[in-house]
């Protein structure tokens, strides 16, 4: 399916399906070198338990609309994610709800807010799952509260299955795991590339810097964008990668103390 960078407005009914204009946010401007070299991925449910995935035909500096097709369903989830060799964070994603989050104009327009849960609801949707159930608005809410305005500190896991289980009960809404780890990052500032995260952190020469992470899979950019930390944090330890003038090397991998 192609999806064509248009300036139209508003949606119209087509045979099932209706077109609808989508309004891509842009990058925060502490992540904005993130956007060089790098276009925008859309996923949306298609036709039965399926998800159509494809590229917008524009960089992600001059995208600002895309003109595309979604099923007439009460609930339908559009993610669109960053496609990026700099730094494929998956928290690079922005996300709404057809047809929930409809301006006055007609037009959906995406935050970055709403990329973590629409993601899981696309996941959800391509397992079979329908999403009508869901008070999406209530839901997200809840989860902007527990995590004090940043989506992708909640506990994916445990959001996914209590979505999967059609039981979102309050103990499935909650914080994923932290850890305080101390980060040999190359001296300079950096920045969470999470566009809900603009806190930088600032690494000094022949010093460890004192990080709170979550588990999972991060990414942070150094300031100038030419240097790019990739982080892992598991249960009980840690690894990062960091690529650095064209140079790739894992500096630290570490057991958390008992």
């Amino acid at each position: 399916m192609a999806a064509l960078l248009s300036t139209v407005s508003g949606c119209a009914l087509v045979s099932g399906r209706t077109t609808v204009t989508v309004v891509v946010p842009s990058l925060p401007p502490h992540i904005e070198s993130v956007g060089r070299d790098a276009v925008w991925a859309l996923a949306v449910p298609s036709s039965g338990a399926a998800v159509s995935r494809w590229i917008l035909d524009a960089p992600v500096q001059d995208a600002t609309r895309a003109a595309i097709r979604l099923l007439k369903r009460p609930v339908v989830p559009v993610v669109l994610s960053v496609d990026s060799a700099l730094a494929p964070a998956e928290t690079l994603k922005a996300g709404g709800f057809y047809p929930l989050d409809l301006d006055a104009g007609g037009e959906l327009r995406l935050t970055w807010a709403d990329g973590m849960l629409a993601s899981l609801i696309v996941s959800y949707v391509d397992s079979g799952g329908r999403a009508e159930w869901i008070d999406l608005a209530g839901l997200r809410k809840k989860i902007l509260d527990a995590t004090e305005g940043n989506a992708w500190g909640i506990d994916r896991a445990a959001l996914a299955t209590g979505i999967g289980c059609e039981a979102i009960s309050p103990s499935v809404i909650r914080t994923a795991r932290s850890h305080t780890l101390a980060l040999p990052l190359p001296p300079g500032l950096w920045y969470w590339i999470n566009p809900l995260l603009a806190r930088p952190l600032r690494s000094r020469r022949n010093a460890a810097t004192p990080v709170d992470a979550t588990e999972g899979y991060h990414c942070l950019l150094e300031q100038s964008g030419e240097s790019v930390a990739q982080l892992y944090v598991g249960n009980d330890e840690w690894a990062m990668v960091v690529e650095e003038g064209g140079m790739r090397r894992i500096t630290r991998s570490e057991v958390f103390a008992r």
